[in-house]
């Protein structure tokens, strides 16, 4: 049998900060969920357009892959471009995934 506090827990949703703009949101935060729903669209839609910049580039031979390279991090053979600000989708920086999820969430420009 479930204990009392464990059926609150399920019952009552956390409050988290979206951490663009600073609204308090309901819900659950799973994986990589850091923003409220209105600011998700915004981030994931920025994330989008910069990762298509970078294949563009790869793709004309301006950029090579970044498995081509060392981990600016750790040392180890990169396995991804890393932004940290979606509204530069060339500035980027090669890392592998532990690296690169341990930066967290890269920053976009929010629509007023």
């Amino acid at each position: 049998m479930r204990s009392e506090t464990y059926l609150r827990i399920l019952r009552e949703p956390k409050k988290h900060i979206c951490r663009s703009c600073s609204s308090e949101y309901d819900g659950l935060r799973i994986g990589r969920h850091w923003y409220c729903g209105e600011c998700t669209h915004v981030a994931h839609d920025a994330g989008r357009k910069a990762r298509l910049w970078v294949r563009l580039a790869m793709r004309s031979g301006v950029l090579m892959p970044a498995h081509a390279f060392r981990c600016v991090d750790c040392d180890k053979w990169a396995q991804c471009w890393e932004h940290r600000d979606y509204s530069k989708p060339l500035d980027i920086e090669p890392t592998c995934f532990s690296c690169n999820h341990k930066r967290g969430p890269a920053i976009f420009a929010r629509a007023a």
